[in-house]
């Protein structure tokens, strides 16, 4: 008999959970604070690209969705190159035929997951805010559950909460509090735009991403191919934080604002083709990039916080929606394989995914930082080191993202299993 598992938040990590666990065999339902439509599988949020990395890939892979998942985005077959501001090359990475990357559009990723776990049965509930919860433990009259009270004064219990509510996770503000563990704003504010081209543009045939960056002053802009002949690109400045948090609401007269940024680009001396594409935007909305400081513990009793909740990390790397995809492939996996002890579960999923969590985080801190020089030699330094890079990537085939998540699960059983065949230790204390 399987669980009945609470998802708050459903966005990609919350939707894959739900398809998973639903593939395992458990209940599980999504209770989203924004309004969604299902048929479009769009959120209340600005509809933009994401990518995807091989390890983020392999979960979509044994769920059964890749295919799909394939055929709506651009397979990134071709090199990843990073460039100045100017468009002068730094260096570029092969990507290997089995280490490839997908460029999506979110609201195409969305409708995929939420139609294959509606087919199994999952719900997506709308609207619903969380607002407190609360656990009862096991005893001889009663199971272990929680209990989620809503914003509009429902409630709904479960034997499991999982949190994929985002950076600013109120569930994770719950379950630590006083911990004074707020967001932490990273000195840049993005521009995140699309832009339609015409067939036969030659940026439909040059790599599925590009990255153009002055790290004299923290600017940058990244274009990304999503297919359909979409490019979905971000143009990041360094600046104050923002009296009121963005709420990516797309600007009403974006074509002023393309104008204004194609005009920004221009002056940063970028490529005049990418100050064209963008000023040909046709939707553009305003975000600000937070951090989330690395934390020892995501769990308290039968609550638990997945994705972004629980390890929100700025994009340098590129990372944020494989770590979450991660983060669900090994839950699932585990809930697959002790459906009876979720206890057990949440422990194993602690020990095999906040080590892994932390050091990619850091990494990801280290190349934001690598990404702003105040002198021409810390420039020249850090050039070096991504051409450098490059070249153990070009040269050696090596796999920048590989991680096999089951075979993760498999070694902590293999700890989990010596540790408790381990004789206990003789302590004269206790003679």
């Amino acid at each position: 008999m399987g669980l009945d598992i609470i998802i708050v938040g459903g966005g990609i990590a919350g939707s894959t959970l739900a398809l998973g666990l639903a593939q395992a065999g458990h209940t599980a339902t999504i209770y989203e604070r924004e309004e969604v439509r299902i048929s479009e599988g769009v959120l209340a949020m600005p509809d933009f690209g994401i990518m995807i990395t091989a390890n983020g890939l392999q979960v979509f892979k044994h769920f059964g969705v890749l295919d799909a998942i394939r055929r709506e985005g651009q397979r990134t077959n071709r090199n990843v190159y990073m460039n100045r501001i100017d468009g002068t090359p730094i260096t570029s990475f092969k990507v290997a035929e089995d280490d490839e990357y997908v460029c999506i559009m979110r609201s195409a990723l969305h409708k995929i997951l939420n139609e294959a776990a509606g087919e199994l049965g999952v719900r997506f509930v709308c609207g619903k805010r969380l607002e407190s919860f609360t656990q009862t433990v096991r005893s001889e009259t009663e199971k272990a559950s929680v209990t989620v009270q809503f914003a509009d004064g429902t409630s709904v219990t479960g034997d499991l909460l999982i949190a994929a509510d985002g950076i600013r996770s109120k569930t994770r503000e719950l379950l630590f509090p006083g911990s004074n563990d707020k967001p932490i704003y990273t000195g840049t504010r993005g521009f995140l735009g699309l832009t339609r081209l015409e067939d036969g543009d030659p940026w439909l045939t040059k790599s599925a991403i590009s990255f153009f960056m002055n790290t004299s002053n923290r600017t940058s802009v990244n274009m990304m191919s999503v297919g359909n002949n979409l490019i979905s690109w971000n143009v990041a400045d360094h600046q104050e934080e923002p009296a009121e948090v963005d709420s990516w609401v797309p600007y009403a007269d974006f074509p002023r604002e393309a104008e204004r940024l194609a005009a920004l680009l221009e002056s940063w001396n970028a490529p005049k083709d990418i100050a064209q594409i963008i000023g040909n935007a046709y939707r553009i909305s305003p975000v600000t990039i937070y951090d989330r400081k690395s934390i020892e513990s995501w769990t308290v009793g039968r609550v638990t916080l997945i994705g972004d909740a629980a390890h929100g990390m700025p994009p340098h790397l590129g990372q944020g929606t494989s770590m979450a995809l991660e983060d669900v492939g090994v839950l699932v996996d585990l809930l697959r394989r002790f459906p009876a002890e979720p206890d057990r579960c949440l422990r194993m999923y602690e020990a095999i995914r906040i080590p892994r969590t932390t050091k990619i985080a850091e990494q990801t801190r280290q190349m934001g930082a690598s990404q702003y020089t105040k002198t021409n030699i810390q420039r020249f330094v850090g050039e070096l080191g991504l051409k450098f890079l490059g070249w153990v990537v070009n040269t050696f085939d090596f796999r920048v993202y590989e991680y096999d998540y089951i075979s993760e699960v498999e070694k902590q059983l293999k700890i989990e299993s010596n540790t408790a065949a381990s004789p206990a230790k003789w302590n004269k204390d206790e003679l």
